[in-house]
């Protein structure tokens, strides 16, 4: 029989041959192919201040503030620091353009009052998660 192919029986007896599929089977909600610019993840990366947690209280709300709405139109998928704060900060943000994500960080309140010593933006090829 062809390569691929698997023979079995029938009912009858008869050999019945059965090819394997054409479409290889894809969890489409967790593996992306091609993802688009409007619908593609950036990824921000904040390095803190050594004394931020220190510092940080009088910005605190006008940060949180300033990312919220994003946050609950959906496009800032995930943020937060990382463990221990002082080391930094993540935020993922999904279907905005690296260009308009930059500007929302230039006008961070942490930023603006020092608290950040460096960031970084990178555009994030997503292929694998729940989140696709």
């Amino acid at each position: 029989h062809r390569q691929g192919a698997v023979a079995a029986r029938g009912l009858a007896g008869l050999r019945i041959r059965c090819a394997p599929p054409k479409v290889a089977f894809a969890l489409p909600m967790l593996i992306r192919q091609n993802s688009s610019s409007s619908a593609g993840f950036v990824v921000v990366r904040y390095d803190y201040v050594a004394d931020v947690l220190e510092r940080r209280g009088p910005h605190r709300q006008g940060h949180l503030a300033h990312w919220q709405p994003l946050a609950e139109s959906g496009h800032v998928r995930l943020a937060g620091a990382l463990d221990p704060p002082s080391s930094g900060a993540l935020i993922i943000v999904r279907g905005l353009s690296q260009d308009a994500v930059t500007q929302k960080v230039e006008d961070d309140p942490y930023v603006l009052a020092g608290l950040v010593t460096n960031h970084s933006i990178h555009k994030w090829s997503v292929v694998v998660g729940a989140d696709l």
